[in-house]
């Protein structure tokens, strides 16, 4: 069934990931640069927010501040890929392949690939805007369970993927309605952008 075949490729996408955090860092191929922090982590998205349309980030600054606020105990750093969906992978039957797109990669906290993956099942909600690999329906409960990690834990990085994926969504936005690199996709994410702040602010 559909159903069936969601959660054959969700699963080959955890487990490919579980392998990634295992990888000792002197493997990686960056294991040399200093593990990123979570406050760093969201330093960066935050300058990156301030350049979104400021009409679609009204409430930004209220969910930076409620996860600054409530930042977790950190794990042990892993190799993190950054951007880690379905749209990022290539498929051979329910199997992964290869993973693309490595440019954001770091070494840093793991529970931020699972965050990317979570990101994808809460955009389903947003019916007729683009969301690469939407139609793998599968629930950010289920991608709990196959990577074997608690809801409570995984509460603070499901809202931090929410304010990360806003702000490269608005400044691509702001590149786009400046001329500067013309993509008509985000045009389509305005509501989107606001719902995924939103949403974020309800999780915390």
């Amino acid at each position: 069934t559909k159903s069936e075949k969601a959660l054959d490729i969700a699963t080959a996408a955890i487990d490919v990931l579980k392998r990634l955090h295992a990888l000792p860092l002197d493997k990686t191929g960056i294991g040399d640069e200093d593990p990123v922090g979570l406050p760093a982590e969201m330093m960066r998205w935050g300058m990156l927010m301030q350049r979104a349309p400021e009409e679609l980030t009204r409430r930004a600054g209220e969910l930076g501040g409620q996860l600054a606020a409530n930042v977790p105990a950190e794990r042990a750093p892993t190799l993190v890929h950054g951007d880690y969906h379905y749209g990022n992978m290539l498929f051979h039957g329910h199997d992964v392949a290869a993973v693309l797109d490595w440019e954001i990669a770091e070494i840093g906290q793991p529970l931020l690939d699972l965050g990317c993956l979570c990101i994808i099942a809460i955009r389903r909600k947003y019916q007729g805007a683009p969301n690469p690999g939407g139609a793998i329906d599968v629930s950010m409960q289920q991608l709990y369970d196959l990577y074997g990690v608690e809801a409570e834990e995984m509460r603070w990085y499901a809202a931090m993927s929410l304010y990360k994926y806003a702000s490269i969504f608005g400044y691509n936005l702001m590149l786009h309605r400046k001329g500067r690199r013309p993509d008509p996709m985000y045009e389509g994410l305005t509501d989107t952008i606001v719902g995924m702040i939103d949403e974020g602010i309800g999780l915390l």
